[in-house]
């Protein structure tokens, strides 16, 4: 199952359901560098939790959560948005600060193909994982969902020897910075992809992994986009 840890700020969606469940959305603001320019990228998380445990959640709250997620693409006032989803085990709330906003993702699965090596300044490995887990439905059934998601591991002195083990039906642990890219002629497929800062080789090996059809990795000869998310309605 696909974990998520986030720091950031409550958005201006609050609405608590007939069946005591608040949905809130948490936006997580951070610095990066693109093309030598500093631009902030925002990342939204969908999140669902018991009404009494969010009772004084607030729209401009800091909010620290961790717990059980997803990705996905959604339709909101005629625009399309890459979303995490996450239903917290853990959360506490605050004063903001920017300073600290981030988001991780953690997941436990097999290694769907054989790994393949690239340059990106130096050496990089990618290989996709597959972590499966269950989700309910929209009938209030539990369903099996696997989610992929395409990994990439540069290569550094104390991770030399990890290379050599990452091939098809490897079970592994891998954590780091997600990134949701769209893809497709029509930009309506998604990726999850993973910048490995943490990994694990956790032993046995399985032969073959089924793919959910929503959730594949990307044609090489198609186009991949990073969507910038301006003016969130979250």
């Amino acid at each position: 199952m696909l974990k998520i840890q986030a720091i950031g700020i409550v958005g201006k969606q609050i609405e608590t359901t007939p069946a005591g469940q608040t949905k809130f959305s948490v936006l997580v603001y951070e610095t990066v560098e693109l093309n030598g320019q500093t631009e902030t990228k925002t990342t939204a998380i969908l999140c669902s939790a018991q009404a009494e445990r969010v009772k004084n959640i607030k729209t401009g709250m800091q909010a620290f959560i961790r717990g059980n997620g997803g990705a996905k693409m959604i339709a909101e006032k005629g625009k399309q948005y890459t979303v995490f989803t996450c239903k917290p085990s853990w959360i506490q709330f605050g004063k903001d600060d920017k300073s600290l906003h981030n988001i991780f993702i953690e997941t436990i699965g097999y290694i769907g193909e054989n790994r393949q090596s690239g340059h990106d300044g130096k050496l990089v490995c990618n290989f996709s994982v597959a972590s499966n887990g269950k989700e309910l439905n929209e009938q209030g059934e539990k369903i099996d969902v696997t989610t992929w998601v395409n990994c990439a591991l540069w290569r550094e002195p104390e991770r030399a020897k990890i290379f050599d083990y990452l091939a098809k039906g490897t079970r592994v642990f891998v954590a780091g910075k997600p990134i949701l890219r769209i893809w497709g002629d029509d930009k309506d497929k998604l990726s999850l992809e993973c910048r490995v800062s943490e990994i694990e080789l956790l032993g046995g090996k399985k032969d073959s992994e089924k793919e959910d059809e929503n959730q594949v990795a990307p044609d090489d000869n198609q186009p991949v986009f990073e969507q910038k998310q301006d003016d969130l309605p979250f």
